[in-house]
Order: structure tokens, then sequence, then C-alpha cells
């Protein structure tokens, strides 16, 4: 090439540099989303050799000097492109995340804002913000930035997640009909977990319905006289409220001041229906409330309470509703407040029935108590056996959740998808991840699938996997196709398989995943160890378990079950709840009454009535991974707070990969793993 010719490219070159830039950076972020920073940064250099004052460069060279520690040098590339444009909102957010990962909430704080200056609608900064509120006891700030997101966004995780810690700070004035009906939209349309739903909905009754708060709680003291004020029209506006019949119907509450309301209404519609007082004028005021708590009553798999003689009125009930072949919708309605009906040979008509009122609360209904359950029946053969299921404790944990599936749920499938390289980067951002070598199409296994949510999750969560997903409990799998049919997922394969023998699978996984299932084994190590030898070196593991020190309340249960040989049964598990929530103070002298898990009859044999229950401390945790030649990444948690306080409690330690820093922490906070541990691990290459 001559002279000419090397000026004539080198002009070309120039004139289209903005194009290649634009191209060049596509191409960057392509390899900052596999973790191959030197290819990103080579990239970016050369743009910005051409560009100096090319804003997204900047900014992409700041992202990638942050991800290779350089924390300094960052700082240094995000500021320059701000001395170029001094309103550049992605450097100003990529800022305000730094400061905020760093632990200095002010100067987060100050940034966040100033992005929210120049783009009133950036979502993620104001997520951030009221984060920044919340934990700088600001909730009220939280909770109003919070209203506001959620009324642009509608059902959106992480927006319900603190509204649900801001809301109980909320005054009158601030919870609005709007925000009201946005709590009964997000309700009904399925999309957020039932534990943020119920947290963030029932402080919202009570502050914009003082008058049902004010019967909910009295309603345990004077039992006797709630049936005085039924017939009240003031009473049935209270109870006829969208959002008590959306979370009656969709979310069942997890307050157990409610459920006490929830148990007498039933009783009383009970005793009006037989003694043959429920008329017209009554079936009208309270046909949606019978509806909604027939389906909370199904979906809480008839945990509440039944007296004595409210049995022997039900049995009259039940003679009835049989011989009149399920034909009087209100009387049948009343005794599925009670019991499950699906398997009786009226139990089609019924259904057709509900569906023909043509309301979406009756459709639901049918679907829930009758149809879905059905429809389980049917894909129960249809469960595929990869391994026996020999071993005596797997045999019996079979057995419980033959009986329970758990849990039910209905919240769908809500994750951005993302390469595992970059989903391990958003979780632990200040972590080396050189040593991973995953699979550009990875193979997952979930080792104890339950009713598949979780393995939903991880076949939504990352992306181009395939995901193998294991249960010892054909009804439970037979929960998980079901809804991986209606949600139209098709990555994932359900098999029924025991832990001990997936030894025999002749396939190695880049993500292997356990959570909530190793601690029910006979010998969780063992369990561990198996799925560990399934895991390729350079994969990543996920596990979680019960903590020794944050389940001390339930410790405290299950000694008493086992002290007084309680049956798991469910007459047995409604008579131990009764005696638990009527005692003085139910939740500050058993604290597991603010779980979830408490309110449903499946969810609650799991927690204080499961036959195997192994729990952990994090020193034992500890020894375990360096046994398995495992290497510790970190804790994945929802909050954050706990991931503050630990970055307040040892600053020398910015990658909170210090098991025993996280003891020392969990012995003064005991609650921090209220949930369980969870966490996350992988294999080093060199592994064998």
């Amino acid at each position: 090439m001559n002279r000419a010719q090397r000026r004539q490219q080198k002009k070309a070159t120039k004139q289209q540099s903005p194009q290649t830039a634009e191209e060049a950076l596509k191409l960057a972020l392509t390899h900052l989303d596999k973790g191959e920073l030197a290819e990103a940064e080579d990239l970016c250099l050369h743009v910005h050799r051409q560009l100096p004052k090319h804003l997204d460069t900047l900014n992409y060279l700041g992202i990638i000097e942050k991800r290779k520690g350089d924390l300094n040098a960052a700082i240094a590339y995000f500021k320059k492109a701000l001395d170029v444009d001094p309103s550049y909102v992605r450097a100003l957010y990529n800022l305000g995340n730094l400061m905020q990962e760093q632990g200095y909430p002010d100067q987060a704080q100050e940034f966040y804002e100033s992005v929210l200056n120049h783009d009133p609608e950036h979502h993620n900064a104001a997520h951030k913000l009221s984060e920044i509120y919340v934990d700088k006891e600001r909730p009220r700030d939280a909770f109003l930035m919070l209203k506001k997101l959620v009324h642009m966004l509608g059902p959106h995780d992480p927006a319900w997640y603190r509204i649900m810690k801001s809301i109980p700070h909320a005054r009158r004035e601030d919870v609005d009909p709007q925000f009201i009906e946005n709590v009964t939209k997000v309700i009904t349309s399925g999309e957020v977990a039932p534990m943020y739903v119920n947290q963030c909905a029932v402080p919202a009754l009570n502050i914009a319905y003082p008058e049902l708060a004010l019967l909910v709680f009295n309603i345990r003291e004077y039992k006797d006289t709630f049936r005085t004020v039924l017939h009240l029209k003031a009473t049935v506006e209270q109870l006829n409220t969208p959002l008590l019949i959306a979370l009656l119907a969709y979310a069942p509450i997890s307050a157990y001041k409610h459920e006490f309301l929830f148990t007498y209404l039933r009783k009383a519609l009970l005793e009006e229906t037989l003694e043959g007082k429920a008329g017209e004028e009554l079936k009208s005021h309270y046909d949606n409330v019978l509806t909604a708590l027939a389906c909370s009553c199904n979906t809480n798999e008839f945990v509440y309470y039944i007296e004595a003689d409210e049995k022997e009125k039900v049995a009259a009930l039940r003679e009835k509703v049989v011989a009149a072949e399920g034909s009087d919708l209100w009387e049948t309605r009343m005794l599925m407040c009670y019991e499950q009906i699906f398997k009786e040979p009226y139990a089609p008509g019924v259904s057709a029935a509900l569906r023909e009122r043509k309301e979406e609360l009756s459709t639901w209904l049918a679907d829930l108590a009758i149809d879905e359950l059905l429809m389980l029946e049917n894909i129960k053969p249809q469960v595929k056996a990869l391994t026996e299921i020999d071993d005596e404790i797997s045999q019996a944990v079979r057995e419980q959740y033959e009986e329970n599936p758990y849990p039910r749920w209905r919240a769908g499938i809500s994750v951005p998808v993302m390469p595992p390289q970059m989903v391990m980067y958003n979780l632990f951002p200040n972590y080396d991840f050189s040593g991973l070598d995953i699979a550009p199409r990875p193979k997952a296994l979930i080792a104890g699938c339950g009713t598949g949510h979780h393995a939903l999750m991880v076949a939504c969560r990352f992306t181009n996997v395939n995901v193998l997903a294991v249960d010892l409990s054909i009804s439970s799998l037979s929960y998980s196709i079901y809804k991986t049919l209606r949600l139209g997922v098709k990555n994932v394969d359900f098999k029924q398989a025991d832990i001990l023998k997936l030894g025999q699978l002749d396939s190695d996984y880049d993500i292997v995943e356990s959570v909530g299932v190793l601690h029910h084994m006979k010998d969780p190590l063992a369990g561990w160890r198996i799925i560990t030898d399934r895991l390729k070196p350079g994969g990543i593991m996920k596990i979680g378990l019960y903590s020794e020190i944050a389940r001390e309340s339930i410790v405290r249960a299950r000694e008493m079950i086992a002290e007084r040989k309680l049956e798991e049964s469910p007459e047995t598990i409604r008579e131990f709840r009764q005696e638990i929530l009527m005692s003085e103070k139910p939740t500050r002298d058993y604290a597991f009454c603010g779980l979830r898990d408490f309110y449903s009859m499946s969810e609650c044999r799991d927690l204080l009535f499961h036959r195997q229950e192994h729990r952990f401390t994090i020193p034992q945790i500890k020894q375990i991974i360096a046994d398995l030649g495992l290497k510790f990444i970190g804790f994945e948690v929802t909050d954050k707070v706990s991931n503050q306080r630990y970055s307040e409690r040892f600053p020398d330690d910015p990658t909170r990969t210090n098991l025993d820093n996280w003891h020392q922490l969990e012995q003064e906070l005991p609650a921090t793993f209220r949930g369980m541990y969870q966490f996350w691990l992988y294999k080093p290459k060199d592994a064998q």
C-alpha cells in the first residue's frame, strides 16, 4: 500500500469512527457480560484513543476498572465523563453505585439525587435512593418514593420488598386510594411473591381502613359477640373491600389477628347457613367474601382451627351438599371453606357452575380447588423416575411431600436473563471470578426442586441454560410440570430421583443448586459430597441450609412437639397452631408466628413437624466447604441490610468472604439468617 492509499484509508477510518466506536463498544459489552475484561478493555481503549471525550467509552472504562478492583481508576474515568458533560446520567449512577457498595451512603445519595434531577424517571436510581432512605431511618421518604415507582412500573419485586420495610411508617394520607388500587392489582396479578404482598398489604389495610383494623384487633377477645355484628352493613362494607377480598383470594394473609377474624367469620356463616338464615340479603352481601374465603382456605390447605361443635356442623353441611350433588353453590362454597371436594363425583359440575358466573373470583376458585388438582392427578403417572428411592429417611421424607407438596405458588417468574458470570458479578461485585469456567450453554442441576419455583427461576435466570430438576415426591414434581406448562418454560426436565443416587448420572454440570434440601437428609454431608462430584471444575454451586442460631424458637417448638409425641396429622397441626396463637403474646414468645410458613398446612408441617431436620453453624459450614475442596463466594441476601452491617462491622473485608466474621455477626444479630443460609461456592479448576 503506497502513502496515498494509507492516507485515504486513514481519512476513511476517521470519517467512520463514530460508527466504528458504536460497533466496538457493542462488542466490548459482550465481552464484559462474559467476564472477559481484557478483551473489553482493549476495545474501549482503542475507541478512547480516537475519541478521548466519548462519554460511553469513558463510562465502560470506569466499569472495567471497577470490575478489575481498581476503584480509584474507575472513579477517575467516571469523573472524566462528567467533566465532559456534568449531566451524563450513566456516570452519575455508576458513581452512586460505587459509593454505596463501598459504604459511603451520603455520597451515594448525592449522586442518585443528581441522577433523578436530570432524569426524574430513572427507576434504578430511585430504587437505590429508597434503599438509602430506609437504611438512614427515613422510611416515610422511602415509602413516598416507592409509591410513585410502583405506580409507574406496576409489579416489581425490589420495590415491593422495600415498601414492606417502609409502609409501617406511612401516614394515613400517604396510603391513598391510588396506592390501595395498585396494591390490589399487584395481588391479583400474581407477579409478586406472597411474603412481600402480605407484609405490604396488611399494614395498608390497617392504615386505610381503621374500622376494620379495630375489628381485627378486638376479634380474639370478643369472638362471642361477632355474630351480633355480622349483619351490620358497616361490617359488610369493611369485609368487602377490594383489597381484603384480593388478599383472601390470592395471597392468604399471614397475620394471626386476621386469622381469628376469618375463622370466626367462617363459623358464623356456617351457622347461618345451617339454620336457614342465609337469605338472599345475606348471600348478596357476603357472596364475594364467601368465595374469597373458600379460595383462602384451599390455598392454605385448611390450616384454620375448627372448634368441636363446628366439626359436627361441617358434617351436617357435607351431607346436604352430597345429597344435592353440589347444586347449591352457596352451601358448596361454604363446604369448600373446610375441605377439598375435587375428588367428589359432583366436583366437575361445581367447577362448571362457578365458571358460568363469568366472575374472575369464581373462576379462580374453580381453578384452584378443582380443576388444577384434577390436572395434577392426571400428570402424576407421567412423571419419570431417574433413580430408585430405597433409603429409609428418603422414603419418609418423600411420603411427607406426597401428602403435602410444598409450597403451592402463584407468583410468576420475573428475573433478568444474564450469563452466569454476570449474575455472579451482580451479586458479588468485589469478588475475583477469574477462576470460573462455565460453558456458553451451561447445564444446571437442581437437587431437590420441590414444586418447581426454584428450578424455573434458574431456567429463566441464566442465559442458554438447560436444567435437570430432581425431587423425591411425585406430587411435587407433578405440580412443577403443571406450572412449567402454564408458564411456557421449555428448558427444564423434571425427574424423580434421590440425591443419594445422583452419583449414577453420567453427566457433570456447570451450575448445581440445592436450597432447603440437604438439611432434611439423614446425612447432609453425604448428599453434599455427591452433588459436589457432579459439579464441573470451574462451576458454581448454591446451597441453602438452616441456621442453628436463627431457628431457636422453631427448635423449642419442635422439642415441645417431640416431648408430647404429637402426630403430624392435619388435626394435630391445627390444634397446635391454635394453642400457639391463643398464647398471650404469640409473636413475642414464638417468633415463627411472623413467618409466612406458619400460615399454610404444608409449610407449617415443614416448619415444625418435619420428620428429619439438621441445623448448621457457620463454623461447621466452613469446615465442610474446606473438606469438599470448594471455595466460598458469598451469601446471597435479599434485603442487603446484612451486607451493609457486615461492611460496617468489618470494613477490611470488601469481598465479605470471611466466614469467621460472618459467624461473629450472626452471634451479635441472631436473626441475620432467619430464613436460612443461602450461599454460593465454586469448584477450582484444579479440583479432582
